[in-house]
């Protein structure tokens, strides 16, 4: 009696695992969450030292995105090919035109992005 107690028990902890694995997965997961397509490049060389609209210093190490319009301090999630990365709004661009946002290049190389490409976003709270 307390083996069939005790394997109905772990019947129902295993649902319960299964059922919260699945939706983790499903919470990152673009048929649960909406992410919108841009373009993007990136940039950095050439421009470190400088100030950043938002007020940053740029450096190769530094985190973030240009974009035209969001608010400084913006948080965003990117997805590129199964690469995530979350990173803020810390300067403005680009200027070219077709372009929605310019990458740091620390950002581009946690995402393993190309110079140029469609990149996937979401503005996360």
């Amino acid at each position: 009696m307390k083996g069939v107690i005790l394997g109905v028990i772990l019947g129902v902890l295993m649902w319960a695992l299964i059922v919260l694995g699945f939706l983790w997965v499903m919470s990152e997961n673009a048929s649960a969450v909406t992410w919108n397509k841009a373009h993007a490049s990136y940039y950095g060389p050439g421009l470190y030292g400088n100030g950043t609209a938002c007020g940053q210093t740029l450096t190769a190490s530094t985190q973030g995105v240009a974009h035209k319009t969001l608010p400084c301090g913006t948080r965003i999630r990117f997805l590129y090919r199964g690469r995530k990365t979350t990173v803020r709004v810390i300067d403005r661009g680009p200027f070219v035109a077709g372009r929605d946002f310019d990458l740091t290049i620390a950002t581009r190389n946690r995402l393993r992005f190309p110079d140029l490409g469609i990149v996937q976003w979401r503005r996360v709270k």
